[in-house]
């Protein structure tokens, strides 16, 4: 259903149906959040995008690695690697990057040159 909206770029019937889940006490999941992600991300919606990592926990989703790096990859195929540094900057200290976060930061640096 999120990734139909997504597609759609019904993106504020996506968070409103994401807080919607989230107060019925529905399953929300890294995979549900990580299709709102994508979605506003490829429409350009960067701040919405990370404030919805910001709030994860908010949905029963915990702020980790594997949630980490699924925005990072997202924002790195979509809206480049200074945005993606950035989040990594600022998140620093609540989910630490591994070796998976930092080749993907590695790997899209080498292919701008």
């Amino acid at each position: 259903m999120v990734d139909n909206l997504g597609k759609s770029r019904k993106f504020d019937v996506v968070l409103e149906f994401v807080e919607e889940m989230k107060q019925l006490g529905a399953c929300t999941t890294l995979v549900t959040i990580r299709k709102a992600v994508r979605r506003l991300v490829r429409d350009g919606k960067l701040d919405d995008a990370i404030d919805l990592f910001r709030n994860l926990e908010q949905f029963g989703v915990p702020k980790d690695i594997y949630a980490f790096n699924s925005l990072i990859d997202t924002l790195i195929k979509h809206q480049g690697v200074e945005h993606a540094e950035r989040v990594v900057l600022e998140f620093k200290d609540i989910v630490s990057p591994n070796t998976c976060t930092f080749n993907m930061l590695v790997q899209a640096k080498w292919k701008l040159n």
